[in-house]
């Protein structure tokens, strides 16, 4: 349950999102603004139903949880999108991470479907290309010729 004698101010709003935009979890975000989770959630429970609903049916008092729940919802994706055009930069330099990154994602994934558009592939396909080039880096890494890959 919300405290309610807790109230969402300009200043707590700016600290939860401040955290939120570097990466921190939600959880965390809260006890660095000295929040209660319960607190928090509810804020964000109440204005996200606020942001869902008809103009006609939005309660006028929600308006200050409505715009934190959003720009909460916002610094989250814009963190995740930073950290994500980070980590695709840096697959340019260090084909390991590229194929980590390949790994790990869906095939259905944007990563994936640049992959494809090179190479010119299915997905599965691609899938196997990055699964064989993945035993041959490692290979390499523990010292493995070329001729003793092949036999």
């Amino acid at each position: 349950m919300a405290d309610a004698r807790l109230t969402l101010t300009p200043e707590l709003a700016a600290t939860i999102r401040g955290a939120r935009l570097v990466g921190t979890p939600l959880r965390a975000c809260a006890k660095a603004a000295g929040v209660p989770w319960d607190t928090m959630i509810g804020w964000l429970r109440v204005g996200r139903a606020y942001n869902a609903a008809e103009p006609a049916k939005r309660n006028p008092r929600h308006v200050a949880q409505a715009a934190f729940a959003a720009e909460l919802d916002r610094a989250g994706a814009q963190c995740e999108s930073a950290l994500h055009a980070r980590v695709m930069k840096a697959t340019e330099d260090d084909g390991r991470l590229a194929l980590d990154v390949l790994r790990s994602a869906p095939a259905d994934s944007a990563p994936w479907a640049r992959a494809v558009a090179v190479l010119e592939g299915g997905p599965l396909r691609m899938r196997h290309a990055v699964e064989l080039a993945g035993l041959v880096v490692d290979a390499t890494e523990h010292g493995v010729t070329g001729e003793e890959m092949t036999g």
